[in-house]
């Protein structure tokens, strides 16, 4: 898949808030171990010291992913709204969208789903209520409940895809972690795995 294309799924089918999380600048040692520097001036130990894995990526501040590093490629984020990219496929994708607003703010989980489902509806041309929900059910991540939902989208009049999409807001954080697969329009099962893998791989500080 071309890095224009991607560019243009991502950026047609995501929010525009100017409120993100804390975003990662660079790495340091301090004491001799490894820790990720933040855009406002703090940081943070890379590995905490009961951890037991030593592939784990900072996402944002208190979230990191611990996936499989020969399944999961980090890529370049195709803009700024996508915190950190992966890729397991040529057609199969996964990305954040964390955000510094939550419940606190207003913000619900009905509110982040209509916008999803509205932000794939417009790359689509079609209207919010005709762009096909494939599924939508509750879900877990840790001690954070949330909410999953499918749907396809065709990005263009060119793109096939499907996106999943499992969303949680906290008091003052909003969190989309993402998987898409390129060139369906039709959820399957393998796709759901992996994004219950993906998700799995997801840790969340408390």
């Amino acid at each position: 898949m071309k890095p224009l294309v991607l560019t243009t799924v991502a950026c047609t089918l995501l929010s525009t808030m100017q409120l993100h999380a804390q975003s990662k600048v660079g790495t340091s040692v301090i004491a001799g171990k490894s820790v990720s520097l933040f855009d406002d001036g703090t940081w943070q130990y890379d590995q905490p010291d009961d951890a037991d894995s030593s592939s784990c990526v900072v996402i944002v501040k208190d979230i990191r992913f611990c996936g499989d590093s020969n399944k999961w490629s980090r890529t370049n984020s195709p803009n700024a709204q996508i915190n950190a990219q992966f890729q397991t496929s040529d057609t199969q994708y996964a990305q954040f969208v964390i955000e510094e607003l939550g419940a606190d703010q207003g913000v619900t989980l009905d509110l982040i789903g209509e916008a999803a489902v509205g932000f794939a509806a417009k790359a689509s041309g079609v209207p919010a209520s005709e762009l096909p929900i494939l599924e939508s059910q509750a879900i877990e991540l840790g001690t954070l409940k949330g909410r999953r939902i499918s749907y396809s989208a065709v990005v263009d009049g060119r793109v096939k895809l499907v996106m999943i999409n499992s969303m949680f807001v906290t008091p003052r954080r909003t969190m989309q972690i993402q998987t898409y697969e390129i060139g369906t329009q039709s959820l399957t099962e393998t796709h759901a795995v992996l994004h219950r893998e993906f998700l799995d791989a997801v840790e969340v500080s408390q």
